[in-house]
């Protein structure tokens, strides 16, 4: 296998921005998130959500089209939440989501924003470029 280091920061919002992520949902989702993400042989470097999106740090391997891992995810996650909610909550995502690439020395930063996605939203201090999608 070749030398790679291939970061990106993934951001998904439920269906028409509804506010569904519920503190009770957030470990379902990052569950099945980290499930899918194992499944592709990739490595999960962060995740958090607010109400109505979710951001992902992820290294993804050559050779594994993002566009599939996120799909996946995304429909693991949604089914895991509407398991868990017995479909009371009918929870879906958006069709789409946004994807940035960023190196290594962009780590740190990343991480920390991810992290803090609460406090972020909460203060109105967001990094709008880190929080597009194709919904937006």
């Amino acid at each position: 296998m070749p030398f790679w280091k291939c970061y990106f920061h993934i951001i998904w919002t439920t269906k028409h921005r509804q506010r569904l992520i519920l503190p009770r949902l957030e470990p379902i989702i990052f569950d099945a998130v980290a499930t899918k993400v194992q499944e592709f042989d990739c490595r999960l470097l962060g995740i958090n959500a607010v109400e109505d999106h979710v951001h992902v740090a992820l290294m993804i391997p050559p050779g594994i089209a993002p566009a599939e891992l996120i799909g996946q995810s995304k429909g693991l996650s949604s089914h895991a939440v509407n398991l868990a909610t017995d479909g009371k909550e009918r929870f879906r995502w958006q069709e789409g989501y946004g994807i940035l690439t960023f190196g290594e020395k962009n780590l740190e930063f990343v991480l920390r924003y991810i992290a803090n996605q609460k406090t972020h939203h909460a203060s109105g201090k967001i990094q709008p470029r880190l929080e597009l999608t194709n919904d937006d």
